[in-house]
């Protein structure tokens, strides 16, 4: 549904959140002409082990976003 969202969109800027997400401070995501992009400094370890389970690699990047 994210990767399809953009073909059934009607306008230009619109927000896709995972289910597993919950805001619960207020966010920017456009500001001064410039979108947001918000990441983090830390992963759940469990991502990982799960990644090299299903691919049979490690993932090339140390964190999630």
């Amino acid at each position: 549904m994210k990767l399809g969202s953009s073909s059934i969109a009607t306008q230009r800027h619109f927000l896709v959140v995972d289910a597993d997400t919950v805001l619960i401070r207020p966010h920017r995501f456009y500001a001064d002409g410039k979108h947001l992009f918000y990441c983090r400094s830390w992963s759940q370890p469990e991502y990982f082990v799960t990644y090299r389970k299903l691919l049979g690699k490690k993932a090339r990047v140390p964190v999630s976003s």
